[in-house]
């Protein structure tokens, strides 16, 4: 994925501390992904370019109108890196349905590619 030319659609929500504890102004992106309920998943950011300053988030389930909400009801995040730097989420569903990965930025100025990787043990 990229957030390159991306907009910064998602900020409010994701800077509380069960969230990324941060503020993301950067641009960012959502990707939907399926997911079961009472299960462990764990979603990783990697090979996240030089200039990237990443966080990654989760949202849902529901609808994608789960995105629009101001603030989002972030279930969980992660911002713990810095620039180029991977970014790691541990998150046990407790519903099956459609989440929102958000993937987003700590800096306006900061943009560029990852892969975004999900798990289950």
């Amino acid at each position: 994925g990229t957030t390159v030319n991306a907009l910064s659609n998602y900020d409010s929500g994701l800077e509380t501390a069960t969230c990324t504890g941060l503020s993301q102004p950067g641009g960012d992106v959502a990707y939907s992904v399926v997911l079961a309920a009472s299960t462990a998943y764990t979603f990783t950011l990697t090979g996240v370019d030089p200039n990237l300053d990443p966080s990654i988030s989760l949202v849902g389930p529901g609808a994608a109108a789960v995105c629009d909400v101001d603030p989002v009801n972030c279930l969980a995040g992660a911002d713990a890196g810095a620039l180029g730097e991977n970014e790691t989420l541990h998150v046990t569903t407790t519903a099956a349905g459609t989440y929102y990965v958000i993937v987003d930025s700590f800096d306006t100025a900061t943009s560029g590619t990852f892969t975004v990787k999900v798990t289950s043990p």
